[in-house]
């Protein structure tokens, strides 16, 4: 279809897709990618194989991700549905963790695929796990661009045409909420309609439910949760009775007259509370909660600015991740790491970025179509193959690759002990050889 012919997305279709946005919860899954190898060489292995069958991934997805899209059974609730297809439910898993269930579960596939297909307002990711202000902006918008068209292969379905026009209405979860003004902006000239973020994360004259946020590419939508009453009680608080926090989210409504929405990690439940916590979930979605309370009329949307530099741990801005700052727990030892390990892998993306610019217009989209035919390799840990390539592609291209997978957050954000440190770690090592190569 030409860019003459496209129906024009306007503000009404934007404004009816939020309206019939009802989820009180939004969850996001992601695992790393578990096993990097190239020209025959493990770069990293973390996939905890060697220590428990099936390693990290298959444990999460015992414990979480099938949880969530099949039928959970529980005495006194008579309901065929899974948690995912739950009318009050919204989800999404990152491009890698998808590949890795497509590949290692191809039968429970199609569940998955139903699930997240039939969102109200499907959302996207940049695929890996980068924070995306801490990237250059032509690596955020190479990401942004990789991760949906990866959703589009999975899910058969456009976002948007051949031009880059939507189609329809779609968001994008940004790791870790980490956001700034130009990440929007490069959102929104992508096609990017709408954003989750904390309430903490905007600044507005108004509390809403919803915010327009100008760019200069265009309005996003951001639809907002407040972490401290919601998410972070079903995240670390005790867990109750599914009826008592029922009771809590009708009186929210009743007090504000606006929806709950919470929104938080997928791991949550089943991988970091345990399987009573699947239980409380699937029993809290069965609640008598009238979906129309979660309805976001459009009269509900108030203007409002994103706080740059921000993410869900607003505290600690972005240092958290690129070590600037040294959040509650951390030692200055570790701050001092992950300043290092963000330092050298930024030095070393700004100087492949910049050979690749001064070598060819358009590599870009090389790129992301090469990115995008080896999905199946990193995220079933398998050897990448770069020989295909050409030679003035081969080297950089490689170098960008292994650079851009070293770069994934959870590689240096937890403890001292964390085994996904070897991730920036490893990669780092890898390229400072390449580059003697």
């Amino acid at each position: 279809m030409s860019k003459s012919a496209t129906k024009v997305l306007s503000k009404s279709d934007l404004f009816n897709q939020i309206e019939n946005f009802r989820s009180f919860l939004y969850f996001h899954g992601y695992q790393p990618p578990r096993r990097l190898k190239i020209r025959d060489k493990v770069i990293f292995d973390i996939t905890g194989e060697s220590d428990m069958e099936g390693g990290y991934n298959e444990r999460v997805w015992d414990r979480c991700y099938h949880p969530m899209t099949v039928p959970v059974w529980q005495e006194g609730l008579q309901s065929p549905d899974s948690i995912l297809s739950n009318p009050l439910v919204s989800a999404h898993l990152f491009g890698i963790t998808r590949d890795w269930i497509r590949l290692k579960h191809p039968l429970a596939w199609e569940n998955v695929q139903h699930s997240l297909k039939n969102m109200t307002i499907p959302f996207v990711d940049p695929y890996l796990h980068q924070i995306l202000p801490l990237l250059p902006d032509q690596a955020q918008a190479l990401m942004i661009d990789i991760g949906i068209r990866a959703w589009e292969q999975d899910m058969d379905q456009p976002l948007r045409d051949k031009d880059g026009n939507p189609l329809s209405g779609f968001g994008i979860w940004p790791p870790e909420l980490g956001i700034t003004m130009r990440t929007a902006e490069i959102m929104a000239q992508k096609g990017v309609s709408f954003l989750v973020l904390d309430q903490a994360q905007i600044r507005s004259d108004h509390f809403a439910p919803i915010y327009e946020v100008k760019t200069k590419n265009g309005a996003i939508y951001v639809l907002a949760y407040n972490g401290k009453e919601f998410a972070q009680r079903l995240a670390f608080s005790q867990i109750i009775s599914s009826k008592v926090f029922a009771s809590r989210v009708r009186g929210y409504h009743n007090n504000t007259g606006m929806p709950a929405f919470a929104a938080m990690d997928m791991e949550t439940f089943g991988e970091w509370r345990g399987m009573d916590s699947i239980y409380f979930l699937n029993s809290l979605v069965h609640q008598d909660l009238d979906p129309e309370n979660f309805k976001r009329h459009r009269s509900m949307i108030k203007p409002g600015e994103i706080i740059d530099a921000s993410s869900w741990s607003s505290n600690c801005e972005l240092g958290r991740w690129s070590g600037a700052h040294c959040c509650a727990g951390e030692s200055p030892e570790l701050m001092e790491l992950k300043r290092k390990l963000y330092l050298d892998l930024r030095e070393k993306l700004d100087q492949t970025l910049d050979e690749l610019n001064n070598q060819s217009a358009g590599w870009d989209e090389t790129f992301a179509n090469f990115f995008l035919n080896t999905r199946d390799s990193l995220g079933g840990g398998e050897n990448i193959v770069f020989s295909t390539l050409s030679d003035e592609y081969r080297s950089r291209f490689e170098r960008l690759y292994v650079n851009l997978v070293g770069l994934t957050s959870c590689g240096w954000f937890y403890t001292d002990s964390d085994i996904e440190r070897n991730i920036p770690k490893n990669c780092i090592q890898y390229l400072n050889t390449a580059a003697l190569v």
